[in-house]
C-alpha cells in the first residue's frame, strides 16, 4: 500500500485550512463587512462597464466554491487510500497560492485599488491554469493503473477535480479581462467603448485558441473538460441581459461573441462524439515527466 509522505498530508489539511479560510473572507467580502471597508458589488458598481453582467451571473461563485470544496475533500481522501499520487504535493502548494491570491484580490478590489487587484487576479488566474497542468501531467503518469485498477478514482479526477479547476480558471479569466478593462477606462482613461473592445477581442481570442487546443492539441487529455465553454456562455449572457442595446458596439460586440461561442461549443460536441468512437482518452502520453519534476 501506498504511503504517503508526511508533508503532502499537512500540504492537504492546509489546503483544506486556506479554502475555509478563503470561505469566511468572501463572506465578509460580499457584506462589506470588516476587515473590507466596502463590498464587491458596491465596487463593481463604481467601476462600471458596458460589459459588466448582471449581478445574478455572479452566483456562479457558489458553484465554484461548492465544487471546490468537493474536489479538496476528494483529494484528502486519496491520501488515506491506495491511490496513485496524482494529487501530490505541489498540487495542494498551488491550490493553497490561488486562495492566497483570492483572499488578496478581496483586499485589492474592496479597498478600490484596481491596478493592483488586476496583477492579482491575473497571478490567480495563471495559478489555477498551473493547477490544473499539473493534475493533467501527473495524471497522464498513472493513467493505465488508474483506468484499469481504479475507476470511480479516475471519474472522480475528471469530473471533480479537473472539471472543478476549469470553472475556477475559466472564471478568473473572464474576471480578469473585466479588470484590465477597468483599468484602461478608470485608470489610464481609456474610452469605455474601446476598453470594453479589447477585452472582448482578447476574450475572442483566448476561445478560439482554447478550442484550437482542446481539441486538437491535447484532445485525449481535456476529453472530459467540459466546465469552460458554459461559463464563458453565462458570463456574455449574462452581460448581455444587463447591457443590451443595439445601438452601443460593446453589445453588438458581445452578441457577436456569444453567437461565436455557440458555434464553437456546437463544434467541440460533433468533433467530441467523432473522435471518442475512434480514440480512446487515455491511448497517448501528455508529457514525458523528463519535461517537469513533479514528484514533489
Amino acid at each position: 500500500m501506498r504511503q504517503p509522505k508526511a508533508s503532502t498530508i499537512i500540504l492537504s489539511l492546509l489546503a483544506l485550512g486556506s479554502y475555509l479560510f478563503k470561505i469566511v473572507l468572501n463572506a465578509l467580502a460580499g457584506l462589506g463587512h470588516d476587515p473590507f471597508s466596502h463590498s464587491v458589488a458596491n465596487v463593481s458598481d463604481t467601476f462600471v462597464l458596458d460589459i459588466t453582467p448582471a449581478g445574478w451571473a455572479f452566483s456562479i461563485w457558489g458553484l465554484i466554491y461548492t465544487w471546490n470544496l468537493a474536489y479538496v475533500v476528494y483529494a484528502i481522501t486519496t491520501e488515506c487510500r491506495d491511490v496513485p499520487p496524482v494529487l501530490n504535493g505541489l498540487f495542494y502548494l498551488l491550490y493553497i497560492v490561488c486562495d492566497i491570491a483570492n483572499v488578496a484580490w478581496l483586499y485589492a478590489f474592496t479597498s478600490e485599488s484596481i491596478v493592483s487587484s488586476c496583477v492579482i487576479l491575473i497571478g490567480n488566474q495563471v495559478a489555477l491554469y498551473a493547477l490544473l497542468y499539473v493534475v493533467y501531467v501527473k495524471y497522464s503518469t498513472y493513467q493505465k493503473e488508474l483506468e484499469q485498477q481504479h475507476k470511480a478514482d479516475a471519474i472522480c479526477m475528471a469530473v471533480l477535480v479537473e472539471n472543478g479547476i476549469m470553472l475556477n480558471a475559466a472564471w478568473a479569466t473572464i474576471a480578469s479581462l473585466l479588470n484590465i478593462a477597468m483599468v484602461l477606462t478608470y485608470h489610464l482613461n481609456a474610452p469605455m467603448p474601446t476598453a470594453c473592445a479589447l477585452a472582448l477581442a482578447a476574450l475572442l481570442v483566448i476561445a478560439l485558441l482554447w478550442f484550437i487546443l482542446q481539441n486538437f492539441t491535447f484532445q485525449p487529455y481535456l476529453n472530459y473538460t467540459y466546465s469552460d465553454w458554459p461559463v464563458i456562455l453565462w458570463a456574455l449572457a449574462a452581460s448581455l441581459a444587463k447591457n443590451w442595446d443595439p445601438k452601443s458596439i460593446s453589445a453588438r460586440f458581445t452578441m457577436a461573441l456569444l453567437v461565436i461561442v455557440i458555434i464553437l461549443v456546437i463544434a467541440r460536441i460533433a468533433l467530441q462524439v467523432n473522435k471518442n468512437k475512434k480514440v480512446k482518452y487515455f491511448d497517448q502520453p501528455l508529457l514525458n515527466e523528463k519535461f517537469i519534476h513533479l514528484s514533489m
